[in-house]
């Protein structure tokens, strides 16, 4: 007796495991994640801005498009990479290394708060990435280095005040 390929408990788990994915398009079937939220709720692009009667067709035209996709890329074909000569692979990977340039992780912070400094605009979002990058060692180091502001001038002292005789609070009642 040939066995089939069918197995009730497998597909029920893989049924579970697609059901519980929060990621997944609501559609009943769909293979796609969700990608667009709005008033309607989440679901796939395709689904969020078709009716809600068409999803069964858009969901099948999905699974159809997904197959050939698979079908495709089971034939064989040569990728550019394996087509190369060893010397053009080499040559490509030095422009990747070279392009990648310094090792300094940090360097963009640095670049943007220089311009900071220099006295370009930036954007709150700007300021607070290179100073969340840089950390307070940076950021005191900075304000150490910066220009200080053009402060306005301070006012001059005032005057020293006049003395006036004491007075006595009750002249008034021994005149009268």
């Amino acid at each position: 007796m040939k066995q089939s390929a069918y197995s009730r408990a497998r597909d029920e788990r893989i049924a579970d495991e697609v059901a519980s994915d929060p990621n997944r398009c609501p559609a009943h079937g769909c293979p796609m994640q969700w990608s667009v939220s709005g008033e309607r709720g989440r679901a796939c692009s395709a689904h969020y801005f078709a009716e809600r009667e068409d999803w069964p067709r858009v969901t099948e035209q999905l699974l159809r498009d997904e197959g050939d996709r698979a079908m495709l890329r089971g034939q064989r074909s040569i990728p550019a990479a394996l087509s190369m000569t060893r010397e053009q692979r080499l040559a490509v990977l030095a422009k990747l290394r070279d392009g990648i340039g310094s090792t300094d992780k940090r360097a963009w912070a640095r670049q943007l708060r220089e311009r900071h400094l220099a006295g370009e605009r930036l954007t709150h979002a700007q300021v607070a990435a290179y100073e969340a990058a840089l950390g307070q060692d940076e950021r005191r180091a900075a304000a150490m280095t910066a220009q200080p502001f053009d402060l306005p001038p301070v006012a001059p002292p005032m005057p020293p005040a006049v003395e006036l005789p004491p007075v006595d609070a009750y002249a008034h009642e021994a005149d009268a």
